[in-house]
Formats: C-alpha cells, sequence, structure tokens
C-alpha cells in the first residue's frame, strides 16, 4: 500500500473542458476516498445547468474551483502536471508550486461594506451574519468584533441546518455563522461608523490570520472586514 501511495505521488489526472480550458490536481489527492472526489453531472437532484458545467464537472472538495472543470470533455493521467497556460503561469504560489487546496475562510455577509443600517432607538446589537469555511478539518468557532479586534464575541455557528450528505470525509461546505454583538459605549450614538470583523478557527486550533500571506493575490484569507453606518432613529 505504501509503494502503491508513492507510486500515485508521482501522478496527475489533467482535466480538461470542452472549452479547451485545462488543468491537473495530483492523483494521490483524486484518489483519496476522504476527499470526496466525483464528476457531477446532477446538482440538487436536477441536471447541471450550462453555467455549472452541463453535462459533466469535475468537483473536487477542499481544491480550489479553478480545478474544478466545467464541461469536462476528456480526462488522461501524465507523470507531469498540465502544460496548458492556465496551469503554467496562472493558480501559482508565491514559491511557484501550483494551487490546490483552499484555505480556511470566514466572510461577513451582512452588515455589507459601506451599507447604512437604520435601528430603532432602543436596539442595543450590533446584528452581524456571514459564512465560514474550514478546509482540513472544520470550522469550530467564529468570533467577530466591532471595536477593531480588542473584544472578540464568539459567533453561532448554524451547524443544525446542515444536511446530512453521503460524504466519505469531513463536512465540506460551509456554514453560517450569525452574531448579536453589544453595542457598548457607541449605543447611545444617533449615527457612528462601524468596522465589523471576523476570524475562524478549525477543530485543530489552527486559527485565520489577521493578514494573509501574499501569494500572487490568490488565497487571500486574511479576517474578514466590513465598515458600514449605523444610524438611530
Amino acid at each position: 500500500a505504501a509503494e502503491q501511495s508513492s507510486a500515485n505521488l508521482m501522478w496527475h489526472v489533467i482535466f480538461e473542458g470542452d472549452d479547451e480550458y485545462e488543468t491537473s490536481t495530483p492523483l494521490a489527492h483524486v484518489l483519496k476516498a476522504s476527499n470526496d472526489c466525483i464528476l457531477a453531472t446532477k446538482m440538487n437532484g436536477k441536471p447541471l445547468t450550462p453555467d455549472h458545467g452541463y453535462p459533466v464537472r469535475a468537483i473536487l472538495p477542499g481544491v480550489a474551483g479553478a480545478r474544478n472543470v466545467k464541461w469536462l470533455k476528456s480526462i488522461r493521467l501524465s507523470r507531469e502536471p498540465s502544460d496548458s497556460p492556465w496551469n503554467q503561469n496562472y493558480y501559482r504560489k508565491a514559491d511557484g508550486s501550483h494551487i490546490q487546496k483552499l484555505r480556511m475562510q470566514s466572510i461577513i455577509l451582512s452588515p455589507e461594506e459601506g451599507e447604512t443600517i437604520t435601528c430603532n432607538r432602543h436596539d442595543d446589537k450590533i446584528h452581524i451574519k456571514g459564512v465560514a469555511y474550514g478546509v482540513d478539518s472544520s470550522v469550530c468557532k467564529v468570533e467577530v468584533s466591532i471595536d477593531g479586534g480588542f473584544n472578540w464575541m464568539e459567533a453561532t455557528l448554524l451547524t443544525d441546518e446542515i444536511l446530512k450528505d453521503d460524504s466519505v470525509g469531513s463536512y465540506h461546505g460551509w456554514v453560517r455563522f450569525v452574531a448579536d454583538v453589544d453595542a457598548g459605549t457607541i449605543k447611545d450614538k444617533a449615527i457612528v461608523e462601524i468596522c465589523a470583523l471576523a476570524r475562524a478557527t478549525d477543530s485543530n486550533g489552527n486559527v485565520q490570520p489577521q493578514v494573509s500571506t501574499k501569494q500572487r493575490g490568490y488565497l487571500y484569507n486574511g479576517w474578514s472586514i466590513v465598515q458600514f453606518k449605523r444610524v438611530k432613529n
């Protein structure tokens, strides 16, 4: 088994779409059962729509979307990664290696950047909603702050709404979070500018960094930052 695994590391699966877009992912990743890699022909029980890759699309959970080729035309094995321009010139890390795995992420979806929120004078909470994503392990905690990160409040993860699926590995999807943060010293102000932050922690103890490392513009996963205005009636 160890010898077979070592041999698999030398091979790559090349996916080509009908639009001639081509990329590759290591065979060892595709064959690992817990990665739940599939060829999809349906979504939510219905045939894929053209914009989602009809008639068949490669689905590689936890792998960058650029590797999940749409309108799949061919699959082949190679000793070398794809030599297509998209694989050779783009989607590479700062060290030049090919981007495959995504990074842990959390994103504030509400309020939106630049939004003005109107609330009644009795509302002393800042209501924040968003989503978080884990890669090698699931997100176990999301924290939010409205004072530049001096104080953090743990948000509620809406794990009960996650549908049970037939994945072999860990849950590969996003989880929603909500938080009602006490407005504190700003609660009585008629108009106030707020900068909300969010950061995630996974079950392995990894914490989303304040600032992401530079990777040629890819894979940014620093704290989510949203600036908005709160106005009281």
